[in-house]
């Protein structure tokens, strides 16, 4: 049996590779550390793509119920818990939005905290809030935006949230370094 070394074949898909061995049957290989191996030409590649497909779910399995799958289990929710607790903290204290520093510091902490699968928050909550008060998704955008101007400029942070919130612009570290930006330019100096 042939013995066919896919680390050659760096972004090779599965299917590609299933057809690979059928093609140089009898033969085998590691394909993303799961061996598999098509012992006759008359194999169908569909077979080798599910029995990789169900090596891949057992070791999934196998790695949740061992010790280290646990422990890491158990910090992820530790994790969620305590992010899930400062966002419910921030829901309970609201920015003054009368200052349009601490509009963006609430935003950028709430950013940070909702970083993570399994947080909930209170996406429809929050965009009422901020419309009540002047803040929507798309204000101060292109034309209007005005760099050297606190309220505009907090005006179009807060647009930004609301569509990361909306889930029609992604999240995460740019938005959060834009912030961190504009939080320095602004907070009071010593």
């Amino acid at each position: 049996m042939k013995t066919i070394d896919f680390s050659k074949h760096v972004g090779m898909r599965i299917e590609r590779a299933a057809q690979f061995l059928v093609d140089h049957a009898p033969a085998r290989g590691l394909f993303n550390g799961v061996e598999i191996r098509a012992r006759y030409a008359t194999t169908h590649p569909r077979d080798i793509v599910n029995e990789y497909h169900w090596q891949w779910t057992l070791r999934d399995i196998r790695y949740a119920n061992s010790a280290k799958g646990k422990a890491e289990r158990r910090e992820r929710e530790q994790e969620i818990a305590r992010r899930q607790a400062r966002v419910d903290d921030l829901i309970a204290n609201l920015p003054i939005f009368g200052d349009p520093l601490s509009v963006v510091l609430w935003i950028r902490a709430l950013s940070e905290a909702m970083n993570m699968v399994g947080v909930v928050v209170p996406s429809a909550q929050i965009e009422r809030l901020f419309n009540d008060h002047g803040y929507w998704q798309g204000r101060c955008e292109g034309d209007d935006y005005r760099h050297d101007d606190i309220h505009n400029t907090s005006c179009y942070l807060a647009g930004q949230f609301l569509a990361i919130l909306n889930g029609d612009r992604p999240g995460g570290g740019m938005f959060l370094v834009l912030c961190d930006r504009w939080i320095e330019r602004w907070s009071p100096k010593d």
